[in-house]
């Protein structure tokens, strides 16, 4: 067990690496399109309609305001004296990181990037479908998998195999053995799947609670969510694909990662009882 420890403790980078790995820009559209400041206001609505955008910067030579969609002014109104001001609310810098970028957009419906001293994009809740979100999400799973190994050892205890089916049991068995022949260095706790992993934490009422799940009901519908979550992203799904609604999708995002930094935040086993759980739901 202590080399499993060991490796587990190398791993504690991981959920940092999943969120800082990528910046902003890996989120923004960098391809801007620019409204000109002497069209009408009428004109400007319609060319946002006819590209499919919500809000466009203008085309100035240092780009420092904007024209959106929902600015109610009609008519002739140049443009130029309808449109707000790219203010700080809505502008990051690039090294930003990408979860970060994601969660903003559950306040701002969209936001500007700035790269050294020029606009380098613009991010808004629909880019949330784009790949870069995509490997973000599921390596915040794969790194709360990765920690759950040790959870199940040290909360449950050495004898964590009993909450297991006999089937389970026997399927996982073969795995390992199988791993084996090849020469892998492997514990069964490393055959686990994640709906596996999941359903064990599950067994111990004061870890759900640690987790922050008051009822063990509410555990098993975010356990549920996860594991179809993971399944969409593994198959190249996004966020979108699992929600269709973009402030579901994003507030999704941000349980993940919240989960994530809490399930590494856990001590190995309860304080005063090393590797010894509390009595297991049933």
């Amino acid at each position: 067990m202590d080399w499993y420890l060991n490796r587990q403790r190398r791993f504690g980078t991981l959920v940092e690496i999943a969120e800082n790995s990528l910046n902003v820009l890996y989120l923004a559209e960098s391809d801007l399109k620019y409204i000109e400041p002497s069209w009408s206001v009428d004109e400007a609505h319609g060319w946002l309609e006819t590209n499919g955008f919500d809000v466009a910067p203008l085309a100035e030579a240092k780009p420092h305001r904007f024209f959106s969609i929902d600015t109610e002014a009609i008519g002739d109104l140049p443009v130029a004296d309808a449109a707000r001001p790219i203010d700080a609310a809505r502008l990051v810098t690039s090294s930003l990181g990408l979860a970060e970028g994601v969660a903003l957009l559950a306040m701002e419906p969209f936001y500007f990037v700035m790269e050294g001293s020029h606009l380098a994009g613009i991010v808004t809740r629909a880019d949330v479908q784009r790949p870069a979100v995509s490997m973000v999400t599921l390596s915040l799973i794969l790194a709360a998998e990765a920690r759950m190994g040790v959870l199940i050892q040290g909360w449950l205890g050495p004898e964590w195999e009993v909450y297991l089916t006999d089937e389970r049991r026997n399927r996982l068995a073969e795995i390992l053995e199988d791993r084996r022949r090849r020469n892998v260095e492997i514990g069964l706790l490393d055959c686990l799947m994640l709906g596996d992993r999941l359903k064990l934490l599950g067994k111990n009422r004061e870890l759900i609670r640690a987790l922050g799940y008051g009822e063990p009901g509410a555990y098993k519908d975010w356990k549920e969510q996860l594991g179809h979550l993971r399944d969409t992203l593994a198959h190249g799904g996004s966020l979108l694909d699992h929600d269709p609604e973009p402030i579901r999708a994003i507030q999704l995002f941000d349980a993940v990662r919240g989960f994530a930094d809490v399930i590494w935040s856990l001590p190995e086993s309860p304080v005063g009882h090393p590797q010894s759980g509390t009595p297991a739901c049933p």
